[in-house]
């Protein structure tokens, strides 16, 4: 029996609802349906997501815009109504995750980590309010607190992983590549990249074990699914709206 089915077996009605509606706007293929079975029998339906700030091409300056950031500014409309759908069911809530160290680690910028992170603090206690009342927004940095500051060491395992290169390998030659990759041209910056996102999806499932994480990047998006569990199980990844 597919994973899916299994988990549509055991699921409480209610939590059969939230499935048929998951399942209606799933645009792509659910990762982990026996982890979204559980996420979706919990009381509260808590969905997350990762919006990286704006930032300018030229230099290293962020917009000082929560709105302009990556997720808020493509999806927000949508991930709302999806809310909105599901809530007469079960209360939900949305954590948009601010990735305020992604400048440094991926983008390669010198400026201050301390700078960078303080502007990301300030858009979020200039904009925050202006999202719905059942939204919240955190930065990475404050994830990676929770978890224990051991981003390196996760990093650092896969970085050595021969499942890893393959991967890497994968992701260089899909159809669709970073910008920033085609300039560089280089391995070591896609291998980076996959040892982050493996990185990044162990913390989720350790700090928000019952969460969904939504995945609307364009990017190579089956690719990026693998990243997140090349380390074990991830959370359960939906795609309603790339």
């Amino acid at each position: 029996m597919k994973p899916e089915r299994r988990m549509e077996k055991n699921l409480s009605n209610r939590a059969k609802q939230i499935w048929e509606i998951v399942r209606n706007w799933e645009i792509g293929e659910v990762v982990n349906p026996l982890a979204l079975g559980k996420a979706l029998e919990q009381s509260q339906i808590e969905f997350i997501a990762f919006s990286c700030p704006a930032s300018s091409k030229e230099k290293e300056d962020l917009e000082p815009n929560l709105m302009r950031s990556l997720f808020l500014e493509r999806c927000k409309g949508e991930m709302q109504n999806l809310a909105d759908v599901i809530m007469p069911i079960k209360p939900v809530r949305v954590t948009i995750i601010l990735s305020d160290l992604e400048p440094r680690r991926t983008w390669g910028w010198q400026m201050p980590q301390s700078e960078i992170t303080g502007m990301c603090r300030l858009m979020i206690e200039e904009k925050a309010m202006l999202l719905p009342p059942n939204w919240q927004v955190m930065l990475w940095s404050q994830v990676e607190a929770r978890y224990g500051n051991n981003y390196t060491q996760l990093y650092n395992q896969v970085m050595q992983s021969a499942h890893a290169r393959r991967l890497a390998d994968e992701y260089r030659k899909s159809e669709i590549q970073l910008t920033r990759f085609r300039r560089s041209g280089k391995q070591e910056y896609v291998l980076g990249k996959v040892a982050q996102y493996a990185a990044e999806g162990q913390i989720l499932r350790r700090v928000f074990p019952d969460a969904i994480l939504v995945q609307c990047e364009s990017n190579a998006p089956l690719v990026k699914d693998k990243m997140y569990y090349l380390l074990g199980e991830s959370l359960p990844i939906i795609h309603p709206f790339m």
